[in-house]
């Protein structure tokens, strides 16, 4: 090994002389504006003599050519087709080729043993040479030479001599490099590997553009928009050669298993192109996936620019910078900690565009991308960030601005439409600096640790998120503090198959545990917010539930157990009873990142279950359920799952999600979760638990007859009890919000912060829902509330009415109320929810001010 070694590094040094020579008489000087051109004189040779120096590389006795051979060889082995599997070389043959490749006598090398004082040792064992046996054979190699030990030891400055002056003379060269030997013409595995590297294009950068690696350590500049692809088996695009309708009417996976297994039958040339590409795809996938060559990326999915983006960080000189364009996957991936370890010493800039301007026509346009600036590896963690971008000239403008005004949100209104628009507008605000202190903060925020080396990147809008962030991440307790037991559904599919459900749409009873929540069902802390339709396929197909005229109405469920009771509750609580006997705070576990809500929380009563689509929670402690559904139900909470960027809520997150805040706060959330989530009878026992006489006390933030008193609250459940009409539950979440920010330590302009920056689509639809003078929701833009009120051309013809009169409105698009007359009693308002955080905020201000003074 150490003669091969040893050789390849006189090998490269020869050919940097070659190459360096050759660069030297072809090069061409053209003067470019802004660049000093030191003059040299050289014969630059005309085409035919460049093309001759340039195949010079390429005859077998060539140094570019032996090294390129060894290259390819190992390469090879990576591809190798299977079907030539008695081809492989063994380890002695693959050795030998390589020392045949490089002109090498192995056996002549094996000159001698290393022995003990003792010389008696080596007759006693009768040691046979083997460099096959590493471990029974120590080799002396004499072909280390002091030239190539002192070129190993050497920095990659220039080499220098005599000979690199020299002008390299054509024929010469071809005697130098022309060889007889017809070892590249009859080997057999030599072969294979050419064909390899011919069909997989092996590309060596060190060895393509070794001068830049010797001289200067590696590349200055490198940029690119590299493959965001992750490397699978093409069958669509093999099948559609043959077929194209597969591609053109975009047919699913399962439709065209079934085509192409038709088609591979019938037609040997395209089953030969069928395996190719199979082979080639599980081959490549082995090299990108294998530890030895990609270390970084242990664990993760195989994906093309993480692959080119830690290359970068070998190519990349000690001055060097680096620009990509990437997907921001490496930034959140669970299993990239140690990618993102190399990756925040190296990052300058981080740009982190939302594709909502279709600036890439070919994704969607939910998709997040990052401009990623690297330089080589430094002793710290310093970058600058901007996040959730829609166009570039955004970037520019926020490094010239003064730092004047306010950097909006996510939205901002169009002054001139009054529509709600991406927000394109530059701010110096928008600029986030990130060190090892901010990494440390966004650890300990969101994955409870202290170690912020490799912690997960969030999206941070502007400066001052950073401020709510750090004081979410030194709040003391959290739910994993508590006695409590998480739970994810039943799976949807396998359960059906399994025989353990049946799939069928149907109106349950509860006592007989057959009501089975699916995501639709509940919204934030409201568990009947739609039931399914009759015939219920999509998500789409459920009707909102009319709270005010619900009675004890239970919702369809699509699911019921088929099995017996007992194996049905087989999930354990605390002892010996069951999860399904509990109340529960349920999650989505499935959650939109981009809707109106992304954390939608709701309390499920006993003897109900839910799907995979959902987490939820039980407490030993029945307190710590009402909190955790209040806490959850603001969009305090909301902001901190949505900064994490994960679609899926992981048991993990919900363990760090923060709870138990003080009892002064604690009280006015029981009260409002209590009356938003105890709609039927089936939570009077909840209720009557958790009574406390001080309900009665409360207030409202504001005054409005729509607003149930809380002096008429009773002990017992009544139907009367829980908050009924749209107006009044919108209300009470709004104060939720603020009892929360105040219960974690934040002030009034860092909630209005997180609902301006977070929070578009919420905006947008309270700009434009309007509620008449009994609670009702006359008109609304919300996609979730699909035939709540009126349509926009009626709603036009009605919002001007006048104090007194009134629309009738007979309901159309609801199969659960179809035919029902709604009465809107005008005139009709909007909310605006900044408003009435500022006034709910000076409300309870003075309320647990007044509290406080009675307690000291």
């Amino acid at each position: 090994l150490k003669l091969i070694c040893n050789t390849i590094d006189k090998l490269l040094k020869e050919y940097y002389r070659f190459q360096r020579q050759i660069n030297e008489q072809t090069h061409s000087r053209f003067m470019v504006w802004g660049a000093e051109v030191k003059p040299v004189q050289t014969k630059t040779k005309n085409y035919n003599e460049k093309e001759e120096l340039d195949d010079y590389r390429n005859r077998h006795n060539a140094p570019y050519f032996k090294l390129k051979m060894v290259m390819d060889y190992w390469c090879a082995l990576w591809f190798w087709d299977m079907r030539q599997a008695g081809e492989l070389p063994t380890r002695r043959q693959y050795w030998q080729d390589i020392a045949t490749i490089l002109d090498l006598d192995l056996n002549k090398a094996a000159t001698a043993v290393k022995q003990p004082a003792n010389n008696e040792w080596a007759a006693q064992k009768n040691v046979q040479l083997d460099i096959f046996h590493p471990a029974e054979t120590q080799l002396t190699v004499q072909a280390a030479t002091e030239e190539t030990e002192e070129m190993i030891e050497g920095e990659t400055a220039p080499y220098e001599d005599k000979e690199d002056e020299t002008e390299i003379n054509v024929n010469e060269a071809f005697v130098r490099y022309s060889t007889h030997r017809d070892f590249f013409d009859e080997n057999r595995r030599i072969k294979l590997v050419q064909q390899l590297a011919a069909q997989h294009h092996f590309f060596h950068p060190q060895l393509e553009f070794l001068e830049v690696f010797w001289e200067r350590g590696g590349f200055d500049l490198i940029a690119g928009n590299p493959p965001w692809i992750s490397v699978e088996m093409d069958e669509t695009g093999v099948i559609s050669e043959k077929n194209p309708e597969v591609a053109i009417r975009k047919l699913s996976a399962p439709q065209v298993k079934i085509i192409a297994k038709q088609i591979l039958e019938e037609n040997v040339g395209i089953r030969s192109i069928y395996k190719d590409e199979l082979i080639c795809a599980e081959a490549t996938k082995e090299f990108l996936g294998a530890v030895q060559n990609y270390s970084l990326l242990n664990g993760q999915r195989n994906n093309l620019y993480k692959c080119i983006l830690t290359n970068t960080f070998i190519l990349n000189s000690k001055n060097g910078f680096t620009g990509l364009i990437h997907p921001e996957g490496i930034y959140d991936d669970p299993k990239g900690q140690i990618l993102r370890k190399e990756v925040y010493p190296r990052l300058k800039y981080h740009f982190q565009f939302k594709n909502e301007l279709m600036l890439f026509s070919e994704i969607d346009h939910h998709n997040f991308y990052g401009i990623n600036i690297y330089s080589a590896q430094k002793d710290k963690v310093d970058f600058l960030s901007i996040n959730n971008l829609f166009h570039p000239l955004t970037i520019d403008g926020s490094f010239i601005h003064d730092g004047r005004g306010v950097a909006g949100g996510i939205k901002v209104k169009d002054e001139q439409t009054g529509k709600m628009d991406w927000n394109v507008k530059p701010h110096k605000d928008r600029i986030v600096r990130i060190t090892e202190s901010e990494l440390k903060i966004i650890a300990k925020t969101f994955e409870d640790s202290d170690d912020g080396s490799k912690t997960k990147l969030i999206g941070i809008h502007t400066s001052q998120i950073l401020s709510v962030i750090k004081k979410l991440s030194i709040f003391p307790n959290k739910v994993s503090n508590v006695e409590s037991k998480i739970v994810i559904g039943f799976d949807e599919a396998q359960a059906v198959k399994d025989g353990f459900l049946t799939s069928v749409t149907h109106y349950p009873n509860i006592d007989d545990y057959e009501l089975i929540i699916s995501g639709p069902h509940f919204f934030v802390s409201n568990p009947l917010y739609k039931s399914p339709r009759e015939i219920c396929r999509l998500n789409s197909d459920y009707d909102c539930i009319d709270l005010i005229d619900s009675d004890d109405f239970i919702p369809r469920s699509n699911f019921q157990p088929n099995v017996a009771l007992n194996e049905f509750k087989r999930a354990k609580g605390f002892n010996d009873d069951y999860w399904i006997d509990y109340y529960k705070v349920g999650f989505s576990r499935m959650m939109s990142l981009t809707g109106e809500r992304t954390l939608q929380s709701a309390i499920f009563p006993p003897k109900v279950s839910h799907l995979n689509s959902l987490n939820s929670i039980i407490f030993k402690d029945e307190s710590y359920l009402l909190e955790m559904c209040s806490l959850s139900s603001s969009v305090i909470l909301d902001f901190y799952i949505k900064s994490l960027g994960s679609g899926n809520l992981k048991d993990s997150m919900m363990k760090n999600l923060p709870l138990g805040v003080e009892k002064s706060f604690s009280k006015k959330l029981y009260i409002r979760t209590l009356m938003l989530n105890c709609l039927n009878n089936y939570y009077a026992p909840l209720w009557n638990r958790n009574w406390h006489e001080e309900f009665k006390q409360d207030n409202w933030s504001k005054t409005d007859n729509r607003l149930k008193p809380f002096n008429t609250l009773t002990k017992e459940w009544q139907w009367s009890t829980p908050l009924r009409n749209w107006y009044e539950r919108r209300q009470a979440l709004v104060e939720i919000d603020v009892i929360t920010a105040m219960a974690l330590g934040l002030t009034l302009e860092e909630l209005i912060l997180i609902y301006n920056v977070q929070f578009p689509v919420l905006q947008q639809n309270e700009d434009d829902t309007w509620y008449d003078t009994t609670g009702n929701i006359v008109f609304t833009v919300s996609k979730g509330l699909t035939g709540v009120g009126v349509d926009r051309p009626v709603w036009n013809t009605i919002k001007h009415l006048q104090a007194g009169e009134t629309h009738e409105h007979t309901i159309t698009k609801s199969e659960l109320y179809h035919g029902k007359k709604v009465t809107y009693h005008a005139p009709f308002d909007k909310c605006d929810r900044v408003e009435d955080y500022k006034v709910a905020w000076g409300f309870f201000e003075g309320v647990f001010k007044e509290e406080n003074d009675k307690v000291g």
